[in-house]
């Protein structure tokens, strides 16, 4: 399966002992292979680091009940020279937070054939689900790993999460800029912090571009762990073009303390 989750470049002092090196060799190994690599074939490296620290699904995504106070309030489909990403806002109607969202999608091309779906086993939890919605407030969530061009329709269905308490971890996102790596695919550059007292594990930064209210352009970071006070560089790879439209930048916390 095609994947596109965009490389976060972490810190030292980002990391817990140990991912640092995992995460020095993964860079390392990026840049022996640029020349060749796809943009797809940098994003899958950081997917599979980010499924070592929390294990992909493994019985497949199965929504029993539909959420009622979760609601859907566009669905959209960007499609990309190497694949298409569905990006979903959401809203929580409720008076409390709620985190891991269970999120299901079903793509259709234009004959009524699905032709991806997010219920397949192995998947990391992030492509199932949206880690944190608060209280009477808006969420995104992209899936960018979607492989191909020809889905044309686009159904979901929000699950039921557990609803929390307590303050928000705060995850702060500064020094955005828009870049393109050496292959000329496009990317957002910026550095996150994490300012709360509670490490963050599989911290997904969300980056979508829309112009005039119609989403162009989409794409997520991965860091695999951001410590406390800590900061660290992250880079986005977008499907689609995001060249002239205004950005929209979110990592809701994994980890409440």
């Amino acid at each position: 399966m095609s994947s596109r989750d965009a490389r976060a470049r972490v810190g030292r002092a980002a990391l817990a002992p140990g991912a640092f090196a995992f995460a020095l060799v993964l860079m390392l190994g990026a840049l022996s292979l640029a020349g060749c690599e796809t943009t797809a074939e940098k994003s899958a490296k950081l997917e599979r680091a980010a499924k070592r620290v929390a294990p992909a699904q493994q019985q497949g995504l199965s929504i029993a009940h539909a959420s009622s106070i979760v609601k859907v309030q566009s669905a959209t489909l960007v499609h990309g020279t190497e694949g298409t990403a569905a990006v979903l806002r959401l809203h929580n109607s409720s008076a409390t937070a709620i985190r891991e969202v269970p999120i299901s999608i079903a793509l259709k091309d234009g004959h009524g054939a699905t032709v991806y779906t997010n219920s397949t086993p192995g998947l990391a939890k992030t492509l199932t689900s949206l880690a944190l919605l608060p209280a009477h407030g808006d969420g995104v969530w992209i899936d960018d790993q979607i492989p191909g061009t020809s889905a044309k329709s686009l159904t979901t269905k929000i699950g039921e999460g557990a609803v929390v308490s307590g303050a928000t971890p705060r995850m702060t996102i500064s020094e955005t800029q828009l870049t393109k790596d050496p292959s000329g695919a496009a990317t957002v550059e910026g550095t996150i912090k994490n300012s709360s007292s509670t490490a963050q594990s599989e911290l997904i930064v969300y980056a979508l571009a829309s112009d005039g209210g119609h989403v162009v352009a989409a794409g997520r970071a991965v860091l695999a762990s951001l410590l406390p006070g800590a900061s660290a560089p992250f880079q986005a790879f977008f499907v689609g073009d995001p060249a002239g439209a205004q950005l929209q930048l979110s990592a809701p916390p994994t980890a409440l303390g």
